[in-house]
């Protein structure tokens, strides 16, 4: 009987830790062609699962992002492992920028998501 019961845990563990790490989500900023740029002030993510800060260009000319250049029509892709806080600033549209927030993995919060 403990055999089965510790089998039981053991497969219990292994879907969660499935079903936690198979979980993505993406924050996408778009520029556009407007006069300004609008940037969320904060993006939050998760350190190390598979959250992705996707930042897509939208416009007819490069832009630069914290010494980053994004061509027309072009998006870059980011996911983060350590947790902090990582500052994004345009310098083509003035200096508008955004907060990226990176959280450390907590396994009881991300399951409430």
């Amino acid at each position: 009987m403990k055999a089965r019961v510790t089998v039981l845990i053991v497969c219990v563990a292994l879907a969660v830790s499935w079903w936690v790490f198979e979980q993505q989500r993406t924050h996408t900023v778009v520029v556009t062609n407007d006069a300004e740029i609008i940037l969320p002030e904060q993006v939050t993510l998760i350190a190390g699962l598979r959250d992705t800060l996707i930042i897509r260009n939208e416009t007819n000319e490069a832009i630069l992002l914290v010494g980053r250049p994004i061509g027309p029509n072009q998006q870059i892709r980011q996911r983060y492992r350590t947790p902090g806080t990582y500052q994004y600033i345009c310098t083509s549209h003035g200096g508008a920028s955004m907060d990226v927030i990176v959280e450390p993995f907590d396994l009881l919060r991300w399951m409430q998501m």
